[in-house]
Order: structure tokens, then sequence, then C-alpha cells
């Protein structure tokens, strides 16, 4: 892993972006209110993540056990299982890390759940082939004695994870689809920019967060920003205050406002962002009401397009 940061075709420029996402000059407190950044509760990780958490705190529990019991230094091939278990420690210690890490800021989860994989299968595979000594195990025998009396109830409890972990999926995913519009109206929208928009004209998206949708269907226009708010802030944080605040109805190039330093919409979205067009969508977490007030009363703005998914607005 630490090898990848040298052996990589954008290196050194590439520590340069491990200097911003980690070290860079933008305040924790705003980097917290990011969702992304913002520590996850047992509770989403459980629902969200529900087979491979479940898997993952059972075989960690299996895992301590063995190593108190010293099952693991007891295999008949004692090297190549010695091999397979330093796989496992190395997988397990990262793994624990960053489930760790995860609740103190959940981005991390993404990392968790392959490693934790991993873990599982090759902790799997170690327990299929030395079966035999769990059934001679002390630390094992109540389960085994019992294992007949536990079939029913486990296959319960497997059919409960698994429905629990659909539903809970099921719901996630049309929750998100009413939240960020349907992937019909989103496709639609970037249709209809690349059939009359000029190639390479640059549309204000005024949520960060929706320019991978936009850029997925179309690639005929330019966007405002789709990479991490910190990139945006190193680039240059009066432009990341100007970006932040215009979703919020109002304009000026530091973190608080005051009436004398407000500026015009138009001229920072015409002239220091050089957007010919803007993207607002609808049914988002965060509320645009008051910036779509502003583009109704000025004529220099003009709606183009509309669905259930948002707003097209030419900027003249």
């Amino acid at each position: 892993m630490i090898l990848a940061f040298f052996v990589n075709p954008f290196f050194p420029n590439n520590l340069n972006y491990f200097n911003i996402y980690y070290i860079g000059s933008m305040p924790y407190y705003l980097t917290s209110s990011i969702s992304e950044w913002q520590p996850l509760g047992i509770n989403l990780v459980f629902f969200d993540t529900t087979v491979v958490f479940v898997l993952f705190l059972a075989l960690v529990v299996i895992y301590f056990v063995m190593f108190v019991s010293k099952i693991s230094r007891n295999t008949k091939n004692k090297k190549n299982e010695t091999e397979h278990m330093i796989i496992i420690d190395f997988l397990l210690i990262i793994s624990v890390v960053l489930f760790i890490a995860m609740f103190l800021q959940g981005r991390y989860i993404d990392y968790w759940i392959p490693f934790a994989v991993l873990f599982i299968a090759f902790h799997a595979e170690f327990l299929s082939k030395n079966y035999s000594l769990l059934v001679g195990s002390r630390a094992f025998s109540w389960m085994l004695s019992a294992k007949y009396k536990l079939k029913s109830e486990c296959a319960i409890f497997l059919i409960v994870i698994l429905g629990i972990s659909f539903f809970s999926k099921a719901g996630f995913v049309f929750s998100r689809m009413g939240k960020d519009g349907s992937a019909k109206g989103i496709h639609e929208i970037s249709q209809w920019l690349e059939k009359n928009t000029p190639k390479e004209s640059v549309v204000f998206n005024v949520n960060w967060g929706d320019f991978s949708k936009l850029f997925f269907y179309n690639t005929h226009n330019y966007y405002i920003t789709g990479l991490d708010p910190k990139f945006l802030y190193k680039l240059s944080p009066e432009k990341y205050w100007l970006y932040s605040h215009i979703s919020e109805g109002i304009v000026c190039d530091e973190e608080k406002c005051r009436e004398e330093d407000e500026r015009s919409v138009y001229d920072i979205i015409k002239k220091e962002f050089s957007a010919s067009y803007i993207y607002v969508p609808k049914n988002s977490e965060t509320d645009y009401n008051k910036l779509i007030s502003i583009l109704e009363s000025d004529q220099k703005f003009d709606i183009e397009y509309w669905n259930d998914a948002g707003e097209i607005w030419a900027v003249k």
C-alpha cells in the first residue's frame, strides 16, 4: 500500500493530493459538515452492510477464540498454514483499523468492506481446511455438541439477516432515488444539454455531488466542480466561498457574509465561473428555494428545461 504512493504514474504529483486531502489548509470544522466525512452510526453500518458486518464480527470472535486456544498453531501442514495465518493476521489488522476509522469518518467504509470480505474469505477457507481441529477443541465443543440443535436456529438467523439486508438496501435505493431525482430525469437533462448547448460550454452545478451523474450521461459540457470540495478550497478559498454561498442565495468570497460585501449572483456565475448554464437539482437535501427566487426575479436568467430531477437555467 505504501509502495503504491511511489510506483505510480502520477508520482510525485500524487503526493500533493495526499497533502491536500489529509493535511491541507481547509479548516476541520468545514470538512466536518460534509456528509462523507461524518462519523457513521452502528445502526447505519449494520443495515448498509448487514451480511459482511455479521460475518466479519462472527469470524473475528472465532479468530480470537482460536488464538487463545492456540488452535492455529497446531495445524498439520504448519508451513503452509502459518503463511495462510499471516495473511489472515494482516487482513484482520487492516480491517479492524478501518472498522474503527469509519466510526470517526464515514468515507472509510469504502475501504473497510473489501478488506473485511478478504478477511472473511481467507479465514473461512482456513476453517474449512482445519475443521477437525475445531472438532477436537474444548473452545468449540459446546457448539459442535449442539450442532444438530443449532441447525434450524442458524437457518432462521441467516434468513432474517438476509431479509433485513435486502429490504434495507431496497429502501435505501428508493429513498435515494426520491431525493436525487430519477435516473431517467438526470438522463433527460443531460441529453437536453448535449443537444441544445455549445460543446464545452460550462454548466454551473450548484451541488458538487451532481457532477458524477451529469458527467456519466454527458461529457459534451464542462462543469464547475465534481471533486472533493477540499480541492476547490486549495485552488482558491475565495472561489470556494463564492460557490458555497450561491446555493444559499447569497454571494460573497468570505466565510461570513455582510450585506455590504454581497455581490450579484449573475456577475459571479458569468464572470468568476464563466458559466453559461445553471443546473439546480430538485428533491435535494439542500434547500435551493432562495437561489431559485433570485433566478426567477432576474431577467438575465431564463429557465430552459425542467423535469422531476432538476432545472436548467440559461445565463444571458
